[in-house]
C-alpha cells in the first residue's frame, strides 16, 4: 500500500495539509534532523495501521522541486533488490558557489557509486578547492 504523509512540528502546516484532505502527524519539535521527525512519524503510522512499511521515502519540505520521477529513480533499485536498504539522488555540482554553498549537500562516493559520507562542507577541504573539476 503507498501512503503520502506529511510528518511535522507546525500546527500551521498540520491544519492546512488536513484541510486539503491530506495525512499529517504531528511529532515533537526537538528533532534535530529530519530523519528523526520522519522515524518517529513512522512509528505512530505503523502502529496506527497495524503494519511495517517496506519501503519509506522522506522528501523535506525545502526540497520543492522533487518531482515525481526522481522518488521512482530512489526507490527502484530497493524494489529491484531487496539488499539494498537506503538510496539517495545525487547530481552535479555545476558552480563554484554551489560547491561552497552550505544549503548543497556533498557526498563522497567510492568506485561503484556507494556513498561513503555526505557534508555540508566542500569536500575536501578549503585548501584543495582549487584542486577540485567544476563542471561548467
Amino acid at each position: 500500500m503507498a501512503k503520502t504523509v506529511v510528518a511535522t512540528c507546525d500546527q500551521e502546516i498540520l491544519e492546512y495539509i488536513e484541510s486539503i484532505g491530506g495525512q499529517a502527524i504531528m511529532t515533537g519539535n526537538h528533532h534535530e534532523r529530519a530523519s528523526d521527525r520522519c522515524a518517529e512519524a513512522l512509528s505512530y503510522l505503523e502502529e496506527q495501521d497495524g503494519m511495517q512499511y517496506d519501503i519509506i521515502v522522506m522528501v523535506q519540505g525545502d526540497e520543492p522541486m522533487t518531482h515525481p520521477d526522481m522518488i521512482t529513480e530512489a526507490v527502484d533499485p530497493m524494489i529491484k533488490d531487496q539488499s539494498i536498504l537506503i538510496t539517495n539522488l545525487q547530481g552535479d555540482i555545476s558552480s563554484m558557489e554551489e560547491f561552497e554553498d552550505r544549503n548543497c549537500i556533498k557526498v563522497v562516493c567510492d568506485l561503484n557509486s556507494n556513498a561513503l559520507y555526505f557534508s555540508r562542507e566542500a569536500i575536501p577541504t578549503k585548501s584543495k578547492i582549487d584542486k577540485i573539476p567544476i563542471k561548467k
